[in-house]
Formats: C-alpha cells, structure tokens, sequence
C-alpha cells in the first residue's frame, strides 16, 4: 500500500507541475517536482523498488508532457542507479541533505536527457534543449526540495503508524 500511495503522490505532482505550472506563466522552465519523489525513493526504499517506481514516474512525465520516447523513464533510472551507489558511500536521514541532492539529480537527469534524446529522437529533439532552463531547475529544485522532503517524510512516518495499528489490532 505505502508504494501505491508514494506512486500517486508522484502523479498528483506531475499534475501540479503540468497544470499549476501553466497557469502561473512558468511552464517553459520544465520544473521536474517529481526528480525530488524520485531522490526519496533512491534513498528510502530497496533498489527494485525504487528503480520500478522511477521508471513509471518517468514514463509518466513523457506521456503527460507528449512525448513516449521513453527518455524520461530511462534517464530517471539512470538517475537511480547514481542514487543508490551513491547511498552505499552517504548516510543521510535529514531531509534537508537529501532535499540538497534534488539539484545534482536534476543536472544528472537532464544530461541524461539530452544524450538519450540525441540517441533517440537525433538533433530535432536537442534543439529544444538548453543548459540555462537545466541548471535554472537544478536552482529550483534545490530550494523547493527540502520542504519536499519533510512532505514525504511525514507521509511516510503516517503510513508506518497506520501498519503499526494495523498489525497490533490483529
């Protein structure tokens, strides 16, 4: 239940950075809310886990923003897979310092991007890529995902609360 709950806690996120984003004139920064979902998950659950998690939300970022390459998806695997090697050498519990590696997975993300997009979709899809909006997110990100992070961490202690009473009740 406490994956199914984090995954649609990714595309109400989705949902705000297509639709809220628009509205207040900032949708041609291509804000990436759910990268911060996607650090939690790097980060608070098992390999497998998050790496299906991240895949899905990636994928659901290309169908929400029109494309289905499948760039998203493969990028925020890659993006994973530095999370979790880089979990084996870092301890981190705060959700500030991991709200602090938002950024780095936004850079990673959209290089990632770019190269798969080179790969994928040829010159045509590079185009429309550039580095200032990449690093303008990597900034937004860093400021916005620390009280992200405090979000997901209270949904998370609720959902162990609720397993706790759950299981005493039986």
């Amino acid at each position: 239940m406490r994956h199914v709950g984090f995954f649609l806690l990714g595309l109400s996120l989705l949902i705000v950075q297509t639709t809220a984003f628009r509205v207040l004139g900032l949708s041609e920064q291509r804000l990436q809310l759910w990268l911060t979902l996607v650090v939690f998950y790097g980060f608070r659950m098992a390999p497998v886990a998050s790496l299906i998690h991240s895949f899905l939300l990636g994928y659901a970022s290309d169908v929400f923003s029109g494309g289905t390459h499948g760039i998203g998806a493969l990028s925020a695997l890659l993006v994973v897979l530095a999370l979790q090697w880089t979990k084996r050498g870092l301890i981190l519990k705060s959700p500030v310092a991991l709200g602090l590696l938002a950024g780095p997975a936004s850079i990673l993300w959209g290089i990632s991007c770019l190269g798969l997009g080179l790969l994928i979709g040829g010159s045509s899809w590079v185009e429309d890529f550039g580095l200032w909006p990449m690093f303008f997110q990597a900034l937004c990100l860093e400021v916005i995902s620390p009280p992200l992070m405090y979000l997901f961490q209270f949904i998370e202690s609720l959902g162990r609360v609720t397993r706790e009473t759950t299981s005493s009740n039986l």
